[in-house]
């Protein structure tokens, strides 16, 4: 195992919703659907730093649950939301994230859920402890005077879960492509879709989902001066 102490970052953990009503190749469908997603993070336009966004593969566990270490917590919430349309697009199914953002104090370079420290700690705390039953993103930092952050941070990650549960049909192709590429035009995102629509389109889809507000969110969250690297 290598010493991270003093660097922040973040875990995300999630389980997969309604899992006991899937059939073994319905959860297999969403565990490729999640792996394959590393891929396009990691060639995603971001500016990240270190140049690798996750570390190592992400694990699955108990059947239905999913754990994965960001480098850079600045996307974490991004991250989160990439994941959760991608699953929902890909596999037609729905995962809670839990995000912890902390130190690390090891991470095993042969399991995820082998690393220890303050972010996996607070990021499963939030998963089975504080998440419940009503919302499905959660984000939890460290309880302590140096940062005062925490309670705003939940509210937005509830918000910003209120916001998704709305999203359906193109709407969830076209905001999944406005998160990977930041800097897409809406005649970008226009070409990226399958069948290609026009810009127009993806305008008003835009607007309907409420994404330009749910955008600035994101933003805030990603230029937090404690979040920095």
């Amino acid at each position: 195992m290598s010493s991270a102490a003093n660097k922040l970052y973040a875990v995300l953990t999630g389980d997969l919703v309604k899992s006991t009503s899937r059939s073994k190749a319905e959860i297999d469908r969403a565990r490729k659907s999640l792996a394959k997603v590393v891929d396009e993070l990691e060639s995603a336009p971001w500016d990240r730093r270190p140049t690798s966004l996750v570390r190592g593969d992400p694990e699955f566990f108990r059947g239905d649950s999913w754990q994965m270490l960001l480098t850079d917590p600045r996307w974490a919430l991004r991250v989160a939301v990439v994941i959760r349309l991608t699953l929902q697009i890909q596999a037609k199914c729905d995962t809670r994230v839990s995000i912890g953002l902390g130190t690390v104090s090891s991470i095993s370079s042969k399991q995820v859920s082998l690393s220890r420290g303050e972010a996996f700690t607070l990021s499963g705390h939030g998963l089975d402890e504080e998440m419940g039953s009503r919302y499905r993103l959660a984000i939890s930092v460290p309880h302590d005077g140096d940062n005062p952050s925490g309670g705003w941070l939940g509210v937005v990650a509830r918000l910003c879960d209120s916001v998704m549960i709305q999203w359906q049909g193109r709407q969830l192709e076209v905001v999944r492509f406005a998160c990977l590429y930041p800097g897409a035009s809406q005649a970008d995102i226009a070409e990226m879709l399958r069948p290609k629509v026009s810009q127009q389109s993806v305008a008003k889809t835009m607007q309907r989902a409420g994404w330009y507000g749910f955008q600035d969110a994101l933003e805030r969250f990603e230029s937090a001066h404690w979040l920095q690297p």
